[in-house]
């Protein structure tokens, strides 16, 4: 899996674990504040078994909840506090502070709906302070992120041992906890271990399987179920325990919902989305309890009371969802969303850039390209007079250009080319410092280095008007026919040994120095076989590119396996050998190290 791919699917299970557990929270407040306030027939029990499943999922919602916020809080803890402060504490106080006032106004509304509320200035400045509103989710995300912040360079058992000292004391009630205090105190350990243990978390959430998804539920519920029957929930350190795995089993159950796509999509849709329902939906339930109490009590009394105590939970904690997440879209159509869910003013404007004013293009003189100077002398002005670019462009000022030589500006230049014309004849200069290589007319593929042209020989005859260095991907100045009408002759050479093909038995050859420059009587010594051995050609007058030729008993010549007369193959000789060679006998294929076209092929 790769590291995009792995890092949705951390992000899908987490969105689906936090899509479940606000799902799970309006539940907990349907049951708790309207469900169970229905007038419902004696002797009825499912409201009971409502309010006992709801209870028994207290130690999942909050814990899991806050486990994945500190997951995600990792990265802001290492940022400076110019940064992190405000996307992590100012925006979820300046959050807390605007909806406060709102439940606030619309809880006055409904006087008998049981939730806490202010309802005088001491009481909204107790919320505001130490005795935070059903709304503390955001005060204990902003508080728990500067505690985690603060004690990020201390020895992590220390700040989890007193985190956890605090939530045994709240869970036993050991300090005073009225109203949500008790929930702001018990859940900072949960924020640190998915801080601290980001990676283990996500390794659980990674690697589960049925047998790991079976051990987790067996925990949870075994402890769940020894600490109802025992009564111990009051005990110090039996709540914290059970709400450790409480939230293990959560991160193993979301990863296993997140394999099924029609269960796991709308909870991830909801879990992006968790805010707006969470600041909504009280004073929503408020409402909706003011309006439907009456009509829902007395529809209990009826024949339907069965079906509506079974499904009045379920239907009302959708219809709620449903209602949030309407109300968020118009937030977000109208632009309120700006000041209700975030924190204004976090994105600046962006500034219109001036039009830029066209300026005229004035010519500059063009660069020698990197690496000809090394063998060539500046060239004339003229020699730039025409500029290769791609086919269809338009020349600029700033466009780098490579030269095209035109007549008039070739003979001014120093440097000119090996004769390409048929009857030249072969006069080299001994004194000369460069000799031929069939390899000096290739570029190298690997540095971009250009190659190197052998300078005017004394005797060679005048070259083609074109010389210099020219770019293999510029525009052709001569076309295709008049190159050809330049190369030399196919076919051997008149004079040349009988070819033989390769292998054949070598026979013996006489040894002489690696050289490759011309000898002392003026004739050009150039390799003729594998082993090693030179041969001496003989002057003659034909082309001016000789190729190698074969010495006296040897099995490499010119038509073998070089590729040079590959017309031999192509008239259909099949040479009998040709079954035993070591490659395909092809014309682009080459022996070893040898070119396979031409110098002047404008191919190569």
């Amino acid at each position: 899996m790769s590291v995009s791919a792995a890092r949705a699917e951390r992000v899908r299970w987490a969105d689906t674990a936090k899509g479940l557990c606000i799902l799970l929270v309006v539940l907990w407040h349907v049951v708790a504040k309207q469900y169970l306030r229905l007038e419902w027939p004696e002797g009825l029990r499912i409201p009971g078994v409502w309010g006992t499943l709801c209870e028994l999922l207290l130690p999942l919602r909050m814990p899991l909840f806050f486990t994945i916020s500190g997951m995600f809080a990792l990265g802001a803890v290492h940022r400076p506090w110019r940064i992190s402060a405000r996307s992590r504490v100012a925006k979820f106080l300046y959050l807390y502070v605007v909806w406060l006032l709102i439940h606030t106004a619309l809880l006055s509304l409904a006087p008998d709906f049981p939730t806490d509320r202010a309802t005088s200035p001491l009481g909204l400045l107790e919320q505001l302070t130490i005795t935070p509103s059903n709304l503390w989710y955001l005060y204990a995300l902003a508080l728990y992120f500067v505690i985690a912040k603060v004690t990020w360079r201390l020895p992590r058992f220390v700040v989890l041992g007193a985190a956890f000292a605090l939530s045994v004391a709240a869970a036993s009630e050991l300090v005073p906890v009225p109203g949500n205090r008790a929930g702001l105190l018990q859940n900072l350990v949960f924020f640190l271990l998915g801080l601290y243990f980001r990676q283990y978390v996500e390794r659980l959430a990674e690697g589960v399987n049925w047998p790991r998804f079976a051990l987790a539920t067996g925990v949870y519920g075994g402890l769940l179920v020894v600490m109802v029957v025992t009564g111990t929930q009051d005990v110090p350190g039996v709540w914290p325990v059970v709400c450790v795995a409480a939230a293990a089993f959560g991160v193993t159950g979301s990863a296993m919902l997140a394999r099924w796509d029609r269960i796991a999509t709308p909870l991830i849709g909801i879990g992006r989305r968790t805010l707006p329902i969470y600041v909504i939906h009280m004073p929503l339930l408020a409402l909706l309890d003011l309006a439907l109490a009456r009509p829902l009590s007395a529809l209990a009394a009826t024949p339907f009371g069965l079906p509506l105590a079974l499904l009045e939970p379920i239907l009302m904690t959708a219809l709620i969802a449903w209602i949030c997440l309407t109300l968020h879209r118009g937030l977000e159509a109208t632009r309120l969303s700006r000041f209700l869910l975030d924190l204004p003013g976090g994105a600046k404007p962006a500034q219109a850039r001036p039009a830029a004013t066209p300026v005229a293009a004035t010519p500059e003189p063009a660069a020698t390209p990197a690496g000809v100077g090394a063998h060539h002398a500046a060239p004339h002005p003229a020699a730039y007079a025409n500029t290769a670019r791609p086919a269809g462009g338009v020349p600029t000022a700033q466009a780098a250009t490579w030269p095209t030589v035109t007549e008039q500006a070739a003979a001014s230049l120093p440097v000119t080319q090996w004769p390409t014309r048929n009857g030249a004849t072969w006069n080299p200069d001994p004194a000369a410092t460069h000799h031929y290589h069939p390899q000096c007319h290739r570029q190298d593929a690997h540095t971009g280095h250009p190659p190197q042209v052998p300078p005017t020989q004394p005797g060679h005859p005048a070259s083609s008007p074109s010389s210099g260095y020219q770019n293999p991907d510029a525009q052709a100045t001569l076309p295709y026919e008049a190159y050809l009408s330049a190369l030399p002759p196919s076919g051997p050479r008149p004079g040349a040994p009988t070819a033989q093909p390769y292998p054949a038995q070598h026979g013996p050859s006489t040894p002489a120095a690696p050289h490759h420059g011309p000898d002392a009587t003026g004739h050009r010594v150039w390799p003729s076989s594998p082993g090693g051995h030179e041969s001496t050609s003989q002057p003659s007058s034909g082309p001016w590119f000789d190729p190698p030729r074969a010495a006296q008993g040897t099995s490499w010549a010119p038509g073998t396996a070089d590729g040079h007369a590959a017309d031999t193959a192509a008239l259909g000789h099949r040479d009998p050998s040709e079954a035993e060679w070591p490659w395909a006998r092809d014309p682009d294929r080459t022996w070893p190290m040898r070119p396979s076209r031409r110098p002047n092929d404008p191919r190569s």
